[in-house]
């Protein structure tokens, strides 16, 4: 299955989420690599936006006025243009920092929820490791962290964003959890 069937299945399918605990964990890290980034989409969207703004403005020049206040125009002139060359590294890394910032919240938060799978799989009977546990918790996030992600273009901010994200994440891996069948001994 593809990373982006995995992903639209993420966003509905309980069943599917349960049954994505027999990935391998590969495949699942490099689905939370792929989430971060779509989670992020928004986020650099409002940089450009931002940056955009700053330069179509002027405000690079008024900046650099008062910075440089007492050097000649030479000397500010090749400090505007040695600038404007780092400029693509600027944006490179501002990217770069989102993107992992992103991810590294994807991966603790991932991690955490799965500690409070090892909870819930006593409380349901069900036989599942940390292994599994984690991995359905990876998928669980999805939805949750689609609609944190994409709430950054909002005209408001939302309060708590990381508990409206862990809540929804949470109570998604304890109803996949449901779904996984019951070992035969304890049927009976």
């Amino acid at each position: 299955m593809s990373i982006f069937q995995l992903f639209v299945k993420s966003l509905y399918s309980l069943k599917s989420i349960s049954l994505f605990r027999f990935q391998k964990i590969e495949k699942t890290i490099s689905y939370l690599f792929f989430l971060s980034f779509l989670v992020s989409l928004p986020s650099f969207i409002l940089f450009f936006i931002m940056l955009l703004s700053n330069f179509q403005g002027g405000s690079n020049s008024t900046i650099f006025g008062e910075a440089l206040y007492g050097f000649d125009e030479s000397q500010i002139i090749e400090m505007q243009e040695t600038m404007s060359g780092m400029i693509p590294v600027f944006i490179f890394l501002s990217i770069l920092f989102i993107y992992l910032a992103v991810a590294m919240l994807e991966f603790i938060t991932v991690s955490l929820i799965a500690g409070l799978g090892l909870l819930f799989k006593k409380f349901l009977g069900r036989k599942l490791n940390y292994k599994q546990l984690w991995l359905m918790s990876a998928y669980s996030a999805t939805l949750p962290s689609v609609l944190i992600g994409f709430s950054t273009l909002l005209p408001f901010s939302l309060p708590m964003p990381y508990l409206l994200y862990s809540v929804p994440s949470i109570l998604i891996l304890f109803l996949a959890i449901r779904k996984v069948p019951i070992p035969k001994k304890q049927r009976h």
